[in-house]
């Protein structure tokens, strides 16, 4: 819950990383595991893969799934 993608420009470079700030916010250690798990695979799998992500969903689907996950939350359709 605490695992974001952010874009932002930073010296004119445009530039996506991942915010975590869940390592220390779980309720139980099971949790705080789960979580460093998942954010550090997504993070180990962004940066050995051979294309870029940004190349994988073009901008108007990732738009489109923002704008349903914001109206439809978890039952939103992705």
């Amino acid at each position: 819950r605490w695992n974001r993608p952010v874009y932002g420009v930073a010296d004119g470079v445009p530039h996506l990383r991942v915010e975590n700030r869940v390592l220390p916010a779980g309720p139980t250690v099971v949790d705080v595991v789960a979580n460093a798990a998942f954010y550090y695979g997504l993070v180990r799998a962004l940066a050995e893969s051979r294309t870029p992500v940004w190349t994988k969903l073009p901008f108007e689907a990732a738009e489109a799934n923002f704008d349903a996950a914001c109206r439809y939350g978890i039952d939103a359709r992705l």
